[in-house]
């Protein structure tokens, strides 16, 4: 009599014969639970996990998109103050440079202030989304006080927006070349300037120098040398004789010329003008025109 397999004891279940059979068919069946949850079961369990990631990443887009969305009403209000800002500012520009009221201005303030333009110089024009830029430069010569008055009209300006650079250094007027004079005459007498005297000249010229180097004499030219004998001394330098007759008075310190509050000015700035360079009136614009108390083209009846 066969005992109840939950019965038996574990010795009992070694003892039991296997039939191979058997094994194969489970084996067989082993195989195909496995076959079926690689290749039944795992796909699915892989798209399962793509579609739970994609529906992460479209969630936090969706969430950026609302948050964005909800920024919109803010953003239009903030483009609308800056086009009615640009649109007010575009007023101020100058619609055509070609009119000349900028440099007629200029050029009265200048006369007012008596201050001399020394150049003008107008550089490339760079191109803007919505208008055009004129580099400009202008260098001018007068009194401190009145250059720095001149910057400030031109920083004033509407077609100015500020002064890109400035420069500016103390004017000294350069020497002239005094003319022949008695006083010269006596000079030459007071250096002791006689036939030994030994003079420089450039080849070619009738100037007769008491220095090698003179500053008149320029760099490089050739130079010839002997005693004055009897060459006129109405060709002598003027700045030799004076330098000669500063040395013989030793006088020891150089006073240096003083520029008087005159200044050499250089300012960089830019012009800008409109892309359409039609000037607009208001008086083409027909709503904006004021007829007055009564309007003759309409009955004045109540």
């Amino acid at each position: 009599m066969n005992k109840d397999i939950f019965k038996k004891d574990i010795k009992d279940i070694f003892k039991m014969e296997v039939s191979l059979k058997g094994i194969l068919i489970k084996v067989i069946i082993l195989l195909a639970i496995l076959s079926y949850g690689y290749f039944g079961l795992y796909p699915q369990y892989q798209k399962y996990i793509a579609t739970k990631n994609s529906v992460k990443q479209a969630t936090e887009k969706l969430n950026i998109y609302k948050e964005k969305t909800a920024l919109m009403p803010k953003y239009e209000k903030q483009l609308e103050e800056v086009e009615s800002e640009l649109k007010e500012k575009s007023k101020n520009l100058l619609y055509d440079m070609q009119d000349g009221l900028f440099l007629i201005g200029l050029d009265k303030k200048m006369k007012a202030y008596n201050i001399d333009l020394t150049s003008y110089d107008v550089g490339n024009v760079k191109e803007y989304e919505h208008f055009y830029g004129i580099s400009t430069t202008i260098s001018v010569r007068g009194d401190y006080r009145n250059v720095k008055k001149l910057m400030a009209y031109l920083e004033e300006q509407k077609n100015v927006t500020q002064i890109l650079d400035y420069t500016m250094t103390s004017y000294i007027e350069p020497e002239k070349e005094e003319e022949e004079t008695t006083n010269n005459k006596d000079l030459i007498k007071n250096v002791n300037i006689n036939k030994d005297t030994k003079i420089y000249w450039v080849e070619g010229e009738n100037k007769w120098h008491l220095y090698k180097d003179c500053p008149l004499i320029k760099e490089g030219e050739i130079i010839k040398n002997d005693k004055l004998l009897d060459r006129s001394t109405n060709y002598l330098c003027n700045t030799c004789v004076l330098r000669a007759a500063t040395e013989k008075e030793a006088k020891k310190e150089v006073v240096a010329p003083k520029a008087e509050g005159v200044v050499d000015a250089t300012f960089k700035f830019i012009m800008y003008t409109k892309e359409n360079t039609t000037m607009i009136l208001d008086t083409d614009n027909p709503s904006s025109w004021r007829p007055g108390k009564y309007n003759p083209f309409k009955s004045s009846a109540k």
